[in-house]
């Protein structure tokens, strides 16, 4: 957890050195999906956060992590005066890197699918492909009104878009394909 956070903060601060104003800065469904008390209707948003605690106590160290690591991007960026855009997805599926499955995640996808995985109590898995959440980062970047997104999650074929708080930005990554 400590890279993540001082990997970050590095980050921030070595695009703040070189003059950059604007940091896309990904992030993962993990940073906002882990909190048993927030209600199963509740519309995500950038007030929603992954319980820390309840992270702690079910050992899930990797939402910790980025729950953390994007708190840190927030603040670095504010305190150098950078406009910082998060693109979070959700369970990112296509090709990978490298040439097999990682052993993790085929547990973790066998997990979720048999029903046994105990660490997600009142949550919805959203899945995208990577190549869609490409397309989020090329819209979040061409789009300078773009303020933060919305997790991306397939849904019946499309993923949900882009959100902004400027009506100039709203978009979806379908909307591109």
């Amino acid at each position: 957890m400590a890279a993540a956070i001082e990997g970050t903060k590095n980050a921030i601060n070595a695009a703040a050195d070189m003059g950059v104003q604007r940091v896309v800065y990904t992030s993962s469904d993990g940073a906002v999906h882990m909190n048993p008390n927030r209600s199963p209707d509740q519309v995500v948003d950038e007030s929603c956060w992954s319980d820390i605690e309840f992270c702690l106590k079910t050992k899930n160290y990797y939402c910790v992590a980025k729950t953390v690591a994007e708190k840190t991007a927030m603040e670095e960026a504010s305190k150098r005066g950078i406009h910082l855009v998060v693109v979070v997805p959700a369970f990112t599926l296509g090709e990978t890197l490298q040439p097999a499955l990682h052993l993790a995640m085929y547990m973790l996808i066998v997990s979720c699918m048999k029903g046994t995985r105990k660490a997600c109590p009142n949550a919805v898995s959203g899945f995208v492909d990577v190549q869609d959440v490409a397309r989020a980062h090329v819209l979040v970047v061409q789009n300078p009104y773009c303020a933060w997104t919305l997790p991306l999650h397939w849904r019946s074929g499309a993923p949900v878009g882009v959100y902004s708080n400027d009506e100039r930005a709203l978009a979806t990554v379908s909307d591109h394909r």
